[in-house]
C-alpha cells in the first residue's frame, strides 16, 4: 500500500487533529473532576482515558472518516491501533531520554508526531477504510 503524502494532510487529517484536541480536553476534564471530588489518581486517570478513547472512536468514526458501520470488531481494531501508537510513542520517548539524552519534558513532545501519524494512518487504512465499489 502506497500512501500519498499530499492526501494524508487533507480534511480528514485536520479533523483528526481537531478531534484529538477535543478528546484531550475531555480526558483532562474527567480526570480533574474526579480528582476534585476525591477519587484517587489512578482511578481518575484510567476513567479519563477510557472516556477519551470512547470519545475519540465515536467522533473520528462519524466526523473524520464518515464511517457509518459500527461494531465491536471495529472498536477492537481502533483499540489495537491506539495501543500500537502509544507503544511507538513510548519507545521514541524512552529512546530520546536514554540514548540521545534529551530533556524528559522535551522527549514527551518528540513522541507525539509519531503517535499522531501512526494512529491517523491506522484509523484511515485499517479501522475505517474506504470501501471500494465494484463496477
Amino acid at each position: 500500500m502506497i500512501i500519498n503524502i499530499k492526501s494524508l494532510f487533507d480534511y480528514q487529517f485536520i479533523m483528526f487533529i481537531v478531534i484529538g484536541i477535543v478528546n484531550t480536553i475531555i480526558t483532562l476534564l474527567v480526570i480533574w473532576l474526579l480528582m476534585f471530588f476525591g477519587f484517587g489518581d489512578i482511578f481518575s486517570n484510567a476513567t479519563g482515558y477510557i472516556c477519551g478513547v470512547v470519545t475519540s472512536y465515536l467522533l473520528n468514526r462519524k466526523i473524520t472518516f464518515h464511517y457509518k458501520k459500527s461494531s465491536f470488531n471495529i472498536f477492537v481494531r481502533f483499540l489495537f491501533v491506539i495501543i500500537i501508537s502509544y507503544l511507538l510513542n513510548l519507545s521514541i520517548v524512552v529512546f530520546c531520554i536514554k540514548v540521545i539524552k534529551i530533556n524528559r519534558f522535551i522527549a514527551q513532545i518528540c513522541g507525539m508526531p509519531f503517535y499522531t501519524l501512526f494512529s491517523f494512518c491506522g484509523c484511515k487504512y485499517y479501522v475505517f477504510p474506504k470501501r471500494k465499489v465494484l463496477k
